[in-house]
């Protein structure tokens, strides 16, 4: 008696979702900079079929940092943010680690916010919700604004480093082995960069936060 053939798996009609998924399943893997082709490959069609979903490779960037955007602010996260019943400091470094966290996950998106991603409507909504937290503070929206641009740029600069160093274009070895020979010429220049080669970058940034939290508590009316 012959043997039925196997039924061949039907593949699921190309849509933006199903781009934008595969899309963010490769940046978790490779970072944002994957290239067309390997996301092609995994959705097992022509590059150019992606296109007839996403004009250009810049609109497909623009809908994964939107949705890893809006993956970071989770009604949980903003409720946690605003709740006025607990320490302002407390809530607020929390949820910059929060959004460090969600960056790392997703390597490269930082970068892509510190250059200008913000105009999303998700990147939009994270500027009202955390420059909004320091306007309910008493802080004059100019200085909120400051505030927002400065600590942002601090958490996204953490996340690219942490990128930096997965794809090895961080030296940082060849940076201590060279530090070695001017120890004693530049003594606290070279226990500088040790310590803080041995310092988690996650660490790192939690202390920067206090810092900078202490800094802001000073101004608030």
């Amino acid at each position: 008696m012959p043997t039925s053939k196997p039924e061949k798996a039907v593949q699921p009609t190309l849509s933006p979702s199903l781009v934008l998924d595969a899309a963010l399943v490769r940046t978790q893997k490779d970072g944002i900079d994957f290239s067309m082709r390997a996301l092609a490959s995994d959705l097992d069609v022509w590059p150019m079929a992606i296109y007839r979903h996403y004009k250009n490779r810049e609109a497909l960037i623009e809908a994964i940092v939107d949705t890893v955007l809006a993956k970071a602010l989770t009604q949980d996260a903003i409720n946690a943010l605003c709740d006025i019943n607990q320490p302002w400091r407390s809530r607020f470094e929390t949820f910059c680690l929060h959004m460090y966290d969600v960056y790392i996950e997703y390597p490269g998106v930082a970068q892509k916010v510190l250059y200008g991603s913000l105009y999303t409507p998700s990147g939009l909504r994270l500027v009202e919700t955390v420059a909004g937290m320091f306007v309910d503070l008493g802080v004059d929206r100019l200085r909120a604004a400051s505030i927002f641009q400065a600590v942002g740029f601090f958490v996204c600069e953490m996340a690219m480093l942490d990128y930096a160093r997965r794809r090895g274009d961080s030296d940082l070895e060849g940076l201590l082995h060279r530090i070695g020979d001017v120890k004693d010429q530049y003594p606290i220049a070279h226990d500088y960069i040790q310590l803080m080669a041995s310092v988690e970058l996650r660490d790192r940034l939690k202390t920067g936060l206090g810092l900078f939290s202490q800094a802001v508590e000073s101004e608030l009316p």
